[in-house]
């Protein structure tokens, strides 16, 4: 009986010791590098009715602000355009209207948005 009680305790405390291996290692890494899909679409204007930041829209991680990082900031050019993008993904603070922020690594344009030709498009312009 004692043999099978001291078989237990090194069962459980090994148990307990990987399951503190795991915990700490979702504690070291809260960021989560992931690649999201879908269309750039305004998100902030500034008091002149420019965009200053824009987010993605995944089906998996919903409305994704992007950060404004150098690569991030050359998104404002792509408005209206679906975008494969890469990148480390935070969650956002409880007061912010988006749940999760990208800073994009790198990024590749799938469909450009579509503008009229006879027009010339401005980033600006975007509603």
């Amino acid at each position: 009986m004692n043999r099978a009680l001291l078989l237990l305790s090194a069962v459980l405390a090994l148990a307990a010791c990987m399951i503190a291996s795991v915990a700490v290692s979702f504690a070291e890494n809260d960021d989560e590098s992931v690649t999201l899909t879908g269309e750039i679409e305004a998100a902030e204007y500034d008091e002149s009715g420019d965009v200053r930041s824009v987010m993605i829209y995944d089906s998996e991680w919903g409305s994704v602000l992007v950060s404004r990082s150098e690569k991030g900031k050359e998104l404002l050019g792509h408005i209206g355009s679906v975008v494969t993008l890469q990148g480390k993904i935070m969650e956002m603070d409880e007061e912010s209207e988006y749940r999760w922020s990208i800073d994009v690594r790198n990024f590749t344009v799938n469909t450009p948005a579509e503008h009229d030709d006879d027009e010339e498009w401005d980033p600006g312009d975007e509603e």
